[in-house]
């Protein structure tokens, strides 16, 4: 395996230096001027600025740090402000696209325009980790994360989407196919509950996850997809939201997922009342949700259903179990509190690590603004 190159680039950088140390740094203009294959860019934290910007290369890395190259790349607990402890791209006109095999972590992605997504994610055969995507403005028309369904095997550990006020029918995350998304978050920040946070094709793996005050959690619309271990809580519509016309294959695995106060069903379809085989079912509990599963030749093995609010604290955005629930002991992951303390134990009350470090379990990181 090829090693990677280090570059670094600074918030207080002045043009012209080389960009090998910390102490020579790039502005992040000059990182995108002199990309190169196996580049690793440190990004110091900070508020950076970008107009329209499309970044393209191969085994290349834009990784951003605190203090020391690193020192964001594993899971880590509690707040971290944008610009201060991690550091900010802000895109000020337009929108970045990336393509090649471009991996991002410990970086803040925001944009406020209504008629750009905040990223164009045209990449395959890398990762994000640690990013925190964010639509700031007050009306967006378009996908926060637009991809290009041909393009795919890309991993999005520990990050969240995070999207203000949307026209209908967007989503957070359109049109991926073959990605992963695990130990993420996706929520809706004002009260119109207008987003969708996933919209999947096929060969998608979601797990971990946590949605939240959306109007559909995830929509899928191909096949062979598996949804399991995730949080659905306050969904406007339906949770899991089916495109299948009647007698398609949907081949979907849903399974130890928690369905809290959904309006739709938490396992629907958006053309109503379809036929549809071979999905498999098994071990979800819902609370306060009128409608569990619309397609009627389905079996679900082992559903569960509460009489009383199952988490410890859902005014808080503490999603941990009580041992009351009928799914305590019984899932397994994805309930965290929304502060994000670290909840590495498995099983469904995620015991608090006592570490306050990493672990064996999803940690979902929250970025303050």
């Amino acid at each position: 395996m090829t090693a990677w190159v280090d570059r670094y680039v600074d918030p207080e950088a002045m043009e012209g230096d080389n960009g090998e140390s910390p102490y020579e740094p790039w502005t992040l203009e000059e990182a995108i001027s002199n990309k190169a294959d196996h580049q690793r860019v440190n990004i110091k934290a900070g508020t950076y600025y970008l107009t329209n910007q499309t970044v393209s290369d191969s085994n290349y890395w834009w990784r951003g740090y605190n203090s020391t190259p690193g020192d964001l790349d594993n899971a880590f607990v509690g707040d971290k402000t944008a610009g201060s402890n991690i550091p900010e791209i802000q895109i000020t006109s337009g929108h970045l696209r990336l393509t090649g095999s471009f991996n991002l972590s410990g970086l803040v992605l925001t944009n406020s325009s209504n008629s750009d997504p905040t990223l164009e994610d045209d990449t395959n055969m890398c990762f994000r980790k640690n990013v925190k995507f964010i639509h700031t403005g007050s009306s967006c028309t378009k996908n926060m994360i637009q991809t290009n369904s041909a393009v795919d095997d890309v991993s999005y550990i520990n990050c969240e989407f995070r999207g203000n006020d949307c026209s209908s029918g967007r989503s957070l995350v359109f049109g991926t196919s073959e990605r992963h998304f695990v130990g993420c978050v996706f929520r809706q920040t004002d009260a119109t509950g207008s987003w969708r946070g996933l919209d999947i094709n096929a060969g998608n793996t979601v797990t971990g996850c946590l949605f939240e005050d959306l109007d559909i959690g995830v929509r899928w619309g191909s096949y062979a997809n598996d949804i399991s271990n995730c949080t659905f809580v306050d969904i406007i519509d339906n949770a899991i939201d089916g495109n299948a016309s009647s007698g398609t294959s949907g081949a979907m695995l849903i399974r130890n997922n928690y369905f809290h106060s959904v309006g739709g069903y938490c396992i629907g379809n958006n053309s109503g009342t379809t036929a549809n085989k071979l999905m498999y079912i098994d071990n979800n509990t819902h609370y306060n949700c009128s409608n569990f599963l619309e397609f009627p030749d389905q079996q679900s093995f082992n559903t569960q259903t509460d009489s009383s609010d199952p988490f410890e604290d859902k005014s808080s955005g503490d999603y941990r179990l009580k041992s009351s629930s009928n799914a305590y002991e019984l899932l397994q992951g994805g309930f965290w509190r929304s502060d994000m303390a670290n909840y590495s134990n498995g099983g469904a009350e995620q015991s608090q690590s006592s570490g306050g470090g990493g672990g064996g379990g999803s940690t979902i990181i929250v970025i303050e603004d």
